[in-house]
């Protein structure tokens, strides 16, 4: 028995293993698009316009990387919250009011997507003066995943993009791919 080059699944795992046939199922039926879940565990003052723009700039790239959709299949809330913001006439000021209890009364009351109120994790939610954004989440989308090797790379690429952000603490996930991040 001969040992074949590559970290494919079905190269790793014996043949029995019921995950195999689960992957190859799953890479059929989802080749065109996955979501990936990034979480800023280290959330950055949102008051300040220079990390809001950084915010941006970190999300803009993950939009960006190989097999990334870009902006219209990413689901982050300061765009939905400025967005709010100007249908309804409110001017966002650069204070704990516009970026902290604004963001979130918006999240817990006024947000068409239910799932908003999900995304942040609060410190000090009875105290709305020391109210504080420990962290928060977002998604984005993935085309064109063929194989595992494009798993990997794609594995790779979200690891690299983190990295760069380090204070921020980025984690990302891929529940329909439990597989991806540990090839």
């Amino acid at each position: 028995m001969g040992m074949k080059q590559g970290l494919d699944y079905d190269k790793l795992l014996i043949e029995t293993d019921p995950i195999v046939r689960t992957i190859a199922i799953e890479l059929e039926l989802f080749h065109g698009g996955d979501q990936i879940n990034i979480a800023i565990v280290k959330a950055p003052d949102m008051t300040k316009p220079m990390n809001r723009k950084r915010v941006d700039q970190m999300v803009h790239e993950f939009e960006h990387m190989i097999f990334g959709i870009g902006p219209k299949a990413t689901q982050l809330w300061t765009r939905e919250y400025q967005k709010y913001a100007n249908i309804t006439g409110a001017y966002l000021y650069n204070d704990h009011q516009s970026w902290v209890q604004g963001v979130y009364q918006w999240s817990q009351l006024f947000a068409f997507y239910k799932l908003w109120a999900q995304d942040f994790v609060w410190e000090n939610e009875n105290d709305p003066q020391n109210l504080r954004m420990k962290s928060f989440r977002f998604r984005i989308g993935l085309s064109a995943l063929n194989n595992p090797s494009d798993l990997i790379i794609e594995s790779r690429t979200l690891r690299e993009i983190a990295s760069k952000y380090s204070d921020m603490e980025i984690y990302t996930y891929e529940y329909s791919r439990m597989i991806a991040d540990q090839v």
